[in-house]
């Protein structure tokens, strides 16, 4: 299924993107991993607020996202209303190489990031449901009894979310100029949460009860594992807008203006 925000960058690419472009950043070799990290992580810095109209990027910091459904675990339902993601200004490029010949990018990125907005969740999950019994709701054979729902303002922190990608290309040629032409199906990735997670809500809800708390303090003592579902659903949408975001300067941008090295005999017909 394409994004809301996917279907933004197209307007944007058709609308707005201008070769003019001359970016502020120092040219590097290409085989010169530490320069050419330092002005990625410069053009992400400079960039990731305003955006740059010329070549169709929009602003990234802060992300808009509107309907997105996440499922924790299988335990629970969330889905995030006139929500956002913020932090992404502050990641850190730790790697940016480039293998020529392979036509492969890595790029390692370490981000504090917050995704807060209006939330509904539910869940009448069996395994839950036993959980719930253990808070001093007792069962009375009604299991829409022990429906657990939830209507109000949540948030997740998440402190040092390391994602590692694998990016391929290939070099082609327009009007006299080489690019770098992205190949975003391709994209590759790992993540890990270094430092840690915190989930806030209010309005947690069984039989009309606040349990909000109690939710809450077992959501955050088990982040780790919920992460190994929810932190899917978290990257998946980082490699998206990763993808996007950086396509969106290699496929617009001639190579001349951020590199020395001349590319033409990697140019592919």
């Amino acid at each position: 299924m394409v994004s809301k925000y996917s279907l933004i960058f197209v307007f944007y690419v058709f609308v707005f993107c201008d070769s003019s472009y001359v970016p502020n950043i120092k040219q590097c070799q290409i085989a010169d991993s530490e320069c050419t990290k330092k002005w990625m992580q410069k053009f992400f810095i400079d960039n990731a607020e305003k955006g740059v109209e010329e070549i169709g990027m929009p602003p990234l910091d802060p992300l808009p996202l509107n309907d997105i459904t996440l499922k924790i675990a299988d335990l629970i339902d969330i889905t995030l209303k006139e929500g956002q993601i913020a932090g992404l200004k502050d990641c850190e490029i730790s790697k940016f190489q480039t293998n020529l010949q392979a036509r492969r990018t890595n790029l390692d990125i370490m981000c504090d990031v917050k995704l807060e907005g209006n939330y509904k969740a539910f869940s009448n999950n069996p395994l839950v449901q036993e959980l719930l019994k253990g808070f001093g709701v007792n069962d009375d054979g009604n299991k829409d009894d022990l429906t657990l729902t939830g209507d109000g303002f949540g948030k997740v922190e998440i402190q040092k979310l390391k994602i590692g990608f694998e990016f391929y290309f290939k070099i082609v040629k327009r009007d006299g100029e080489t690019y770098i032409k992205t190949r975003p199906k391709k994209t590759k990735y790992t993540f890990d949460v270094v430092g840690d997670i915190k989930f806030f809500a209010d309005k947690i809800l069984i039989r009309g009860k606040d349990f909000t708390k109690q939710i809450l303090d077992v959501l955050n003592q088990n982040w780790r594992f919920l992460m190994s579902s929810f932190g899917n659903h978290v990257s998946d949408k980082a490699v998206e807008i990763c993808a996007l975001y950086f396509g969106r300067f290699f496929d617009n941008v001639p190579t001349k203006q951020f590199l020395l090295d001349d590319l033409s005999s990697y140019v592919k017909e």
